[in-house]
C-alpha cells in the first residue's frame, strides 16, 4: 500500500529490506513496544512517542483479542525528507515504508510531512499488525481496510481520545461514489484497491461503511459477524450477505450515503 503525498490515502508500503546510512545524530526513545530513532527535533520526536504509547494503551487493548498480542517491539525510524527518499523509499510519493518480521515490525516514515498524516500511516498499519495476530478468520479487503482506516483516525487532544472520526487525507467523494455491490465484492488485485485513482475512494468508502457498522447502528452488530463468518466459511458472497443482514445491498447502499450526507457520527 502506498500513501501518496498529493492524494493522502492511508497506509504504507510493504517492501522487502530496509536500508540505511550510517548516522550518529539519532534521538532515541522507547514507549511500550515502540523503539523510535529521530532525525527530527526532541519536540517533534517526543510528541510521536506520546501519541504512539495513548494509541497502544487505549486503541491497542481495545482491539486485540482475549489472547494477547504477541511480545514483537516495532521500531521506528522518523527521517527528515532528504533522508528518507535516498534511503527509505527509492522514489517520491510516498510517507512511509512498513516491514512486518517475526522478530520486530520496522517502519520508516518522512518526518517533513505533516505529522496528522504520518500518525494515519503509522496507526493504519499498526492496527493491521493487530489485525493479523489476533484473528484467524479471512476478512475482505473492504472490512480489512475499512477497519485500519477507522482507528488510524484516533486523536490524543492533551489528555482526551478520540477514536471514530474521519482519519486526516481521507476523503469520499459522492461524485465518484462505488455502489455497496461492488465494495462488498472487491478484492485486493482489482483496480479500486491497487490503483491510486480509485484507491482513496475505495478507502474512504470502506471506513463510512464499518463506520456504520461497528459504531453508529449496534442493531447491525451480529449480522455484520454473521456475514463475515459467512464469508470465511465459503458462502458465495452474494448468499452471504443474503442469510445475514435484513436489508438488500441497495438499502445498505443509501444508509451509508445517508451517514456521510448528514455528516454526523458517532465517536
Amino acid at each position: 500500500m502506498r500513501l501518496s503525498k498529493t492524494l493522502l490515502w492511508a497506509g504504507l508500503l510493504l517492501v522487502s529490506e530496509p536500508t540505511f546510512a550510517g548516522r550518529t545524530d539519532w534521538r532515541q526513545m522507547t514507549v511500550g513496544h515502540f523503539h523510535l530513532y529521530s532525525t527530527l527535533r526532541d519536540f517533534r520526536t517526543r510528541d510521536v512517542a506520546r501519541q504512539l504509547q495513548a494509541f497502544e494503551n487505549s486503541v491497542g487493548e481495545f482491539l486485540q483479542a482475549e489472547d494477547r498480542l504477541p511480545d514483537v517491539p516495532t521500531i521506528i525510524y522518523i527521517l527528515d525528507g532528504g533522508d528518507f527518499l535516498r534511503y527509505g523509499a527509492g522514489h517520491p510519493g510516498l510517507a512511509g515504508v512498513f516491514y512486518e518480521r517475526p522478530y520486530a515490525n520496522v517502519i520508516v516514515i518522512d518526518g517533513d510531512m505533516s505529522l496528522d498524516i504520518v500518525k494515519v500511516a503509522v496507526f493504519h498499519e499498526y492496527t493491521h499488525f493487530i489485525q493479523r495476530n489476533s484473528r484467524t478468520e479471512k476478512m475482505p479487503p473492504w472490512y480489512v481496510e475499512g477497519y485500519a482506516e477507522l482507528f488510524s483516525g484516533f486523536k490524543l487532544d492533551r489528555n482526551k481520545i478520540t477514536v471514530g472520526d474521519l482519519p486526516a487525507g481521507v476523503r469520499v467523494d459522492m461524485q465518484s461514489w462505488i455502489p455497496m455491490d461492488r465494495l462488498l465484492a472487491v478484492k485486493q488485485s482489482d483496480p479500486e484497491y491497487r490503483a491510486e485513482r480509485l484507491a482513496p475512494q475505495f478507502y474512504g468508502e470502506s471506513w463510512a461503511l464499518v463506520h456504520l457498522l461497528l459504531f453508529d447502528d449496534k442493531s447491525l452488530h451480529r449480522p455484520t459477524a454473521n456475514y463475515l463468518d459467512n464469508l470465511d466459511f465459503g458462502v458465495p458472497e452474494a448468499d452471504a450477505f443474503k442469510q445475514a443482514f435484513p436489508f438488500d445491498k441497495n438499502g445498505l447502499d443509501q444508509a451509508v450515503r445517508k451517514l456521510l450526507e448528514r455528516r454526523v457520527i458517532h465517536v
